[in-house]
């Protein structure tokens, strides 16, 4: 993501470029302890319309920040390989120990199953 901050910042966008521990924890809590915390450190005016660009897990992080109403007034949101169907990796794999090495806690909240997070 920091050819696209680069390109953006070329541009005159600011941006915010977070990095958070995502094979560490839940989606829940790398939303609200992790993300949103920043994105109110880099963004002081959170009342302006907030556009993202993500990728991958940060796309259903940016989900999880509007459903829960954390977060109200977005712009854009461009999403680069969201798995916002889920993953049937995840249903497959999601059991084994290097799934849960590689991907952790917020990695298997990501299959396609009624219980998982992108809905």
């Amino acid at each position: 993501m920091n050819k696209m901050q680069k390109a953006l910042e070329k541009e005159n966008f600011k941006t915010c470029n977070i990095d958070y521990p995502s094979t560490r924890y839940r989606i829940a809590i790398l939303s609200s302890e992790y993300v949103l915390p920043k994105i109110r450190e880099c963004i002081r005016d959170i009342d302006s319309p907030l556009n993202f660009v993500t990728h991958s897990l940060g796309g259903i992080i940016v989900r999880y920040l509007v459903k829960e109403g954390l977060i109200s007034n977005i712009g854009r949101v461009v999403m680069l390989s969201p798995p916002n169907k889920g993953s049937e990796v995840v249903d497959i794999l999601g059991e084994t120990w290097l799934f849960n090495l590689i991907n952790g806690p917020a990695g298997k909240e990501l299959g396609t199953d009624i219980n998982s997070m992108p809905l």
